[in-house]
Protein backbone atom coordinates (compact mmCIF):
# COMPACT_ATOMS: atom_id res chain seq x y z
CA UNK A 1 0.00 0.00 0.00
CA UNK A 2 2.14 3.84 -0.91
CA UNK A 3 1.50 5.89 1.32
CA UNK A 4 0.18 9.48 0.15
CA UNK A 5 3.42 11.33 0.78
CA UNK A 6 5.23 8.39 -1.61
CA UNK A 7 2.18 8.80 -4.15
CA UNK A 8 1.90 12.81 -4.10
CA UNK A 9 6.08 12.22 -5.03
CA UNK A 10 5.32 9.91 -7.90
CA UNK A 11 2.90 12.68 -9.41
CA UNK A 12 5.44 15.28 -8.60
CA UNK A 13 8.52 13.29 -10.94
CA UNK A 14 5.89 12.34 -13.13
CA UNK A 15 4.39 16.13 -14.00
CA UNK A 16 7.95 17.27 -14.53
CA UNK A 17 8.40 14.34 -16.76
CA UNK A 18 5.16 15.55 -18.66
CA UNK A 19 6.85 19.11 -18.52
CA UNK A 20 9.78 18.42 -20.09
CA UNK A 21 8.11 16.80 -22.68
CA UNK A 22 8.13 18.79 -26.50
CA UNK A 23 4.55 18.42 -26.99
CA UNK A 24 4.95 20.63 -30.58
CA UNK A 25 7.09 17.78 -31.47
CA UNK A 26 5.09 15.10 -30.17
CA UNK A 27 2.33 16.51 -31.90
CA UNK A 28 4.02 16.79 -35.34
CA UNK A 29 5.36 13.27 -35.18
CA UNK A 30 2.28 11.09 -33.66
CA UNK A 31 -1.26 12.32 -33.39
CA UNK A 32 -2.05 9.40 -30.86
CA UNK A 33 0.71 9.37 -28.74
CA UNK A 34 -0.02 13.44 -28.41
CA UNK A 35 -3.53 12.54 -27.51
CA UNK A 36 -2.46 10.06 -24.77
CA UNK A 37 -0.13 12.28 -23.07
CA UNK A 38 -3.47 14.28 -22.69
CA UNK A 39 -4.87 11.50 -21.46
CA UNK A 40 -2.40 10.76 -19.64
CA UNK A 41 -1.92 14.61 -17.85
CA UNK A 42 -5.69 14.11 -17.08
CA UNK A 43 -5.40 10.87 -15.58
CA UNK A 44 -2.37 12.36 -13.33
CA UNK A 45 -4.54 15.75 -12.78
CA UNK A 46 -7.37 13.04 -11.29
CA UNK A 47 -5.02 11.06 -9.38
CA UNK A 48 -4.27 14.62 -7.59
CA UNK A 49 -8.21 15.43 -6.92
CA UNK A 50 -8.60 12.54 -5.21
CA UNK A 51 -5.46 12.89 -3.12
CA UNK A 52 -7.13 16.43 -2.23
CA UNK A 53 -10.86 14.77 -1.48
CA UNK A 54 -9.39 12.86 0.89
CA UNK A 55 -7.59 15.07 2.96
CA UNK A 56 -10.71 17.12 3.01
CA UNK A 57 -12.93 14.19 4.01
CA UNK A 58 -10.05 13.28 6.90
CA UNK A 59 -10.08 17.24 7.87
CA UNK A 60 -14.36 16.82 8.15
CA UNK A 61 -14.22 13.69 10.17
CA UNK A 62 -11.53 15.19 12.53
CA UNK A 63 -13.81 18.59 12.92
CA UNK A 64 -17.16 16.13 13.74
CA UNK A 65 -15.04 14.28 16.43
CA UNK A 66 -14.03 17.36 17.68
CA UNK A 67 -18.03 18.77 17.27
CA UNK A 68 -18.87 15.51 19.42
CA UNK A 69 -15.81 15.66 22.16
CA UNK A 70 -17.30 19.27 22.77
CA UNK A 71 -20.66 18.30 22.99
CA UNK A 72 -19.83 15.33 25.08
CA UNK A 73 -18.42 17.99 27.55
CA UNK A 74 -21.15 20.96 27.60
CA UNK A 75 -23.87 17.87 28.02
CA UNK A 76 -21.56 16.78 31.05
CA UNK A 77 -21.17 20.65 32.23
CA UNK A 78 -24.47 21.32 32.04
CA UNK A 79 -25.59 17.70 34.08
CA UNK A 80 -23.04 18.78 36.65
CA UNK A 81 -24.25 22.28 37.39
CA UNK A 82 -27.99 20.68 37.20
CA UNK A 83 -26.62 18.47 40.31
CA UNK A 84 -24.84 21.15 42.32
CA UNK A 85 -27.99 23.60 41.88
CA UNK A 86 -30.47 20.94 42.67
CA UNK A 87 -28.22 19.52 45.91
CA UNK A 88 -28.29 23.30 46.93
CA UNK A 89 -31.79 23.63 46.91
CA UNK A 90 -32.35 20.05 48.98
CA UNK A 91 -29.88 21.28 51.43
Amino acid sequence: RLSKIRLLQMLNQIQAVYDAVDHQQINEQSHALDKWLWQFRDAVEGAEDVLDEIDYYKLEEEAGVHNLELEVCNSVAKNFKQNVVRKKFQT
